[in-house]
């Protein structure tokens, strides 16, 4: 199921909110509540796969058990090791396998290799895996650490693994974040803020629908393999693309966070306007934080971080981007990309800061929104040899120079980045201001629902 979706608009989240406020239920149901419509939810894509779900729920809610239980830090240590084996055996399996199966073909007797491959296409990737994995891992990792409390209920445990809002596509939630809220969960829905959390559900709405849906149709064909590309189309269709992708998955957490409040849960911002950065460090505090900040307290703090020299904090930064690289998909084009991000806060964090500081704001802000062009030209195609001539195309290297763009491109790109650049700005703007911008967002609010019923699933549902 699919928020942007009439199934999810006029069924689903209408009634789970009417049972969500009727009654005077206490903590129990309301868990109960909350978890059965979350299972609901996700099986309404693939019944199949809500197994998956409860066993990463169980594995890291029965080591916590152990863990508390625990008398030495060793035993905790081998019950998190073990942990973290068994949580990430499914990931690795249903995502990470068939791309590795697929180079062990050579070493297959010939007579085998047609049922190998017959097998490999057959395994699917669960919608939101590596999102409930990492949110799960994160509370059996904290509790080790000990900065996290001890959950002792399996049903409030679940519910926060699962809870429908941000399950398939962040924000990573951990459970510092929502240990408190879930406590008192039957008194929450007081705190519902409908207001806010109906603004923020349409903005995410009107992003997805209105600007990547649209922006998808027109960027799509330029990276189909053997797409005739020429300078023009190359350069539009990543600017494109790099507005679809923002708004997609920003318009995701948008409906997320919206639904959330209007349920009476608060959770952590995803997004801060990441095209103002102005270098790769402060990209990656704006662009899909709740990761970002994953990756650097259970991955990059604990190789090190930059307590060491200058080479054991570069190293432990690589190794850090290209596992978010891998963890986005398998591939080297995912890998690759993890690798130039690394390299683009590699090269700020070695340049000198006085250098740093002459940049220009708008200088600075147009550099690094180049590197992270170049980059999502990796994220989006499907090979490396792709990606070598598109980038080629995009330099004007072998191709044409035509600059025949699509004239909905022409428009769309320049009011992507004003919506993009404005929106964080909104409650400061002056009264006036908001009242026009309050009538263009509900125009195209009005418009973004007639648009509804093709149920276009998410570019992040793929990771």
């Amino acid at each position: 199921m699919v928020f942007n979706s009439y199934i999810f608009l006029f069924w689903f989240f209408p009634v789970f909110l009417i049972l969500w406020r009727i009654g005077n239920r206490g903590k129990t149901v309301s868990l109960w509540l909350l978890l059965l419509a979350s299972y609901v939810f996700y099986a309404w894509w693939d019944y199949r796969f809500v197994p998956l779900i409860a066993f990463v729920t169980v594995i890291n809610w029965y080591a916590g058990v152990q863990m508390e239980r625990a008398q030495t830090r060793r035993r905790k240590r081998i019950i998190l090791a073990v942990t973290v084996a068994f949580t990430l055996l499914p990931l690795f399996f249903c995502k990470y396998y068939p791309w590795l199966g697929s180079y062990l073909e050579s070493i297959i007797p010939a007579s085998e290799q047609g049922r190998y491959a017959g097998f490999l296409s057959r395994i699917i990737l669960p919608v939101g895996i590596s999102f409930y994995t990492f949110q799960a891992l994160s509370y059996s990792i904290d509790l080790y650490h000990g900065n996290c409390a001890f959950c002792p209920s399996l049903v409030k445990f679940s519910a926060f693994v699962s809870m429908f809002p941000q399950l398939v596509a962040g924000p990573i939630i951990r459970f510092t974040d929502i240990d408190a809220q879930l406590e008192r969960i039957d008194k929450i829905r007081d705190e519902a803020n409908y207001v806010e959390g109906m603004e923020l559900f349409f903005r995410g709405l009107v992003k997805k629908v209105f600007f990547a849906d649209r922006l998808g149709t027109l960027v799509d064909p330029a990276f189909a393999v053997n797409a005739h590309l020429d300078t023009g189309i190359a350069w539009a269709s990543i600017l494109g693309y790099s507005l679809q992708i923002y708004f997609d998955f920003s318009g995701y957490t948008d409906m997320a966070i919206g639904i959330g409040r209007c349920l009476g849960f608060s959770f952590p911002e995803n997004f801060r306007a990441p095209y103002t950065a102005r270098n790769p460090a402060e990209f990656w505090r704006r662009w899909h934080i709740t990761l970002s900040t994953w990756l650097r307290d259970y991955l990059y703090i604990p190789l090190g971080g930059n307590r060491g020299n200058k080479f054991f904090t570069s190293r432990n930064l690589m190794i850090t981007m290209l596992l978010g690289g891998l963890w986005h998909g398998a591939a080297w084009t995912f890998l690759f990309w993890g690798l130039w991000h690394g390299l683009l806060l590699l090269v700020h964090r070695l340049s000198p800061e006085d250098i740093r500081k002459k940049i220009p704001a708008w200088l600075a802000i147009l550099l690094l929104n180049a590197g992270v062009i170049v980059g999502w030209v990796f994220f989006r195609v499907h090979t490396m040899r792709q990606a070598g001539d598109f980038l080629r195309a995009m330099c004007g290297f072998g191709v044409s120079m035509s600059y025949l763009i699509p004239w909905q491109l022409l428009w769309l790109i320049p009011i992507g980045y004003l919506f993009h650049f404005m929106e964080r700005r909104y409650l400061d703007m002056p009264f006036r201001m908001k009242k026009i911008y309050a009538l263009g967002f509900a125009m195209i609010s009005a418009y973004t629902i007639l648009e509804l019923g093709r149920d276009t699933p998410f570019i992040y549902f793929q990771f």
